[in-house]
C-alpha cells in the first residue's frame, strides 16, 4: 500500500497513521508489511546511503506549503523507541504559494503545473514496491490543497494505474464550518472521487470531536487528539486483513480486501468505520469485553447511524458464526475490538446537509460556476441513486428467499483478540429495513 499525504489535514493524519500502524505491527511482531519499507529493502539500493536502520512508510507527502511537512519529518515525541520509524526524505513535494482552500486553485492550477514533478515522484515510490496492490490518499473536503489538489492526484492515478486499488480517506469539516466555502469544496471534490475512486472513506471532525469528548474524557479536543482516534479507525480496518485473501494475491492487500467486499457496485462507494470499544487508556485494564457485547453494540450503532455507542441501549439478538478477517493479537491495549466497515446509507445524511448549504449559498447569489453547480447536480444523483438502488436490491432479496447470500454483503466485521485458541470474527449482511443477520 502507497499512501500519498496530500494538504495540511492528510499530512497531519497520515503521521497520526503510521504512528498507529508502527505501534501495533510492533504488538503483532509483524515481519512482513504492507505499510513501511525494513531497512533490508534498501540494501540493494545502491544509490541510496541510509543514515539509519529505521524503518521507512511507504508514503509520498504533498502540500502547496512547507510548514506542516517539515513538523511531519520531526520526530513524534510521543512516538516508542521500539515503534520508530520515519518518512523518505526524498519522498516530499512543497511549494510556497498555498491554495487559499480554493479547490479550483489546487486542482487546475497546483495540479497542473506540478504534474509532471507529482507523477514521477509518485513512480519513483511505486517501483520500490515489490507488488503495488493499492493507494491511499488522505485529505480534507474543506480545503484548497487536499480537496483540489487531491482530486486531481486520484484521477492522474486511475489514468495511470487501472488495476490498482484507489481509496480515499477524506476528512469531512465540521457542520458549524470551518471555511467559508467549504460546502463548495466537498461537494467538488466528492464528484470527482465518486467517479474516479472505488472507495471514499469519509471521516468526520464532528463525530472525532464527540468521541474525544464523551468516551476519551478530553474536555477540548486538540487536532492531534481527532487524529488519533480517526487513526485508530483507519488501522484497524487495514490490519485484520483477511489471511487466506493475503496468502492468494501474494502478501497483505488491505486495500483491495475493502474493495473486493464492499466496492463491486458503483452507488457503494462511501464507506463508513465504526470501532468498539473506545476508552481512555488508564480505563484499558479494568475492563473487559465479549463478543456478543461488542456485535450487539456494533450493530445498535449501525442502526442508530451512531459514530459511537455511549447512550445506545436496545434489546437486539445476534446469531453469530465464524467469518474471515480476523487478527488474533490486540489492538491498542484493548482485550477485544470489533470494527464495522460499512456501504450503508449511514452518510447520506452528511451529504444531504452539505448538498443543502451549497444550494442556499446559490440562492443567495454567491458565486456558482457551471462545474460547481453540476458537481452538486452529480452528487445529488448520487445519493437518489443509492437510495434507490437499495431499494431494490431489498425487494429483489425478499422475492429471492435469501439465495445469493454473497451477492448481500455489506459490511465487514474485525475483531482482535489475544487467545490462539479463540475462533475468529464475523460477516455482517444488513438489510435495508434496519434489520441483521450474521451469516
Amino acid at each position: 500500500m502507497l499512501a500519498l499525504q496530500v494538504g495540511q489535514c492528510g499530512n497531519q493524519l497520515g503521521r497520526a497513521l503510521f504512528d498507529k500502524l508502527a505501534e501495533e505491527e510492533d504488538a503483532t511482531s509483524s515481519r512482513d508489511s504492507a505499510f513501511f519499507h525494513s531497512p533490508e529493502d534498501f540494501c540493494n539500493e545502491r544509490s541510496v546511503v541510509r543514515a539509519s536502520n529505521t524503518r521507512r512508510a511507504r508514503a509520498v507527502l504533498i502540500d502547496m506549503e512547507p510548514k506542516v511537512i517539515q513538523q511531519c519529518y520531526k520526530p513524534s515525541k510521543s512516538r516508542k523507541a521500539a515503534s520508530a520509524w520515519e518518512y523518505e526524505p526524498k519522498n516530499s513535494f512543497t511549494r510556497q504559494s498555498g491554495s487559499g482552500n480554493n479547490w479550483a486553485s489546487g486542482y487546475r492550477t497546483q495540479g497542473t503545473q506540478a504534474e509532471s514533478e507529482l507523477l514521477d515522484l509518485l513512480q519513483s515510490e511505486a517501483e520500490r514496491c515489490d507488488l503495488l496492490k493499492g493507494f491511499l490518499t488522505l485529505q480534507s473536503a474543506a480545503g484548497g490543497t487536499g480537496s483540489g489538489l487531491g482530486s486531481f492526484l486520484t484521477e492522474k492515478l486511475a489514468d495511470f494505474y487501472p488495476s490498482t486499488s484507489l481509496l480515499n480517506a477524506v476528512v469531512w469539516p465540521y457542520q458549524s464550518g470551518e471555511v467559508i466555502v467549504q460546502n463548495y469544496n466537498a461537494m467538488l471534490t466528492m464528484a470527482s472521487l465518486a467517479d474516479v475512486g472505488h472507495g471514499i472513506f469519509m471521516l468526520q471532525n464532528d463525530a472525532a470531536n464527540l468521541i474525544c469528548q464523551k468516551l476519551l474524557r478530553i474536555p477540548h479536543p486538540s487536532f492531534d487528539a481527532m487524529n488519533e482516534v480517526l487513526a485508530a479507525h483507519l488501522a484497524s480496518s487495514f490490519l485484520t486483513v483477511d489471511a487466506g485473501s493475503a496468502c492468494r494475491s501474494g502478501g497483505l492487500d488491505p486495500l483491495n480486501e475493502i474493495c473486493e467486499r464492499l466496492c463491486q457496485h458503483p452507488a457503494y462507494k462511501l464507506l463508513d468505520i465504526k470501532m468498539v470499544p473506545l476508552m481512555p487508556h488508564r480505563s484499558k485494564k479494568f475492563s473487559t469485553h465479549s463478543w456478543t457485547g461488542i456485535v450487539k453494540h456494533l450493530h445498535q450503532m449501525q442502526v442508530a447511524n451512531a459514530a459511537f455507542e455511549e447512550g445506545v441501549d436496545w434489546d437486539i439478538s445476534l446469531a453469530t458464526d465464524q467469518g474471515r478477517a480476523f487478527n488474533r493479537s490486540n489492538f491498542s491495549a484493548y482485550d477485544k475490538t470489533g470494527t464495522l466497515i460499512s456501504n450503508s446509507k449511514a452518510m447520506l445524511q452528511t451529504l444531504a446537509i452539505t448538498m443543502d448549504k451549497a444550494y442556499d449559498m446559490f440562492s443567495h447569489g454567491a458565486p456558482n460556476y457551471t462545474e460547481l453547480l453540476g458537481a452538486v447536480n452529480g452528487i445529488e444523483t448520487l445519493v437518489q441513486h443509492i437510495v434507490n438502488e437499495r431499494t431494490r436490491v431489498l425487494k429483489y432479496e425478499k422475492k429471492s428467499d435469501h439465495e445469493n447470500k454473497d451477492a448481500k454483503l455489506l459490511v465487514i466485521l474485525h475483531f482482535y483478540e489475544d487467545a490462539i485458541s479463540f475462533v475468529r470474527a464475523y460477516e455482517v449482511c444488513i438489510c435495508w429495513n434496519g434489520l441483521s443477520t450474521l451469516d
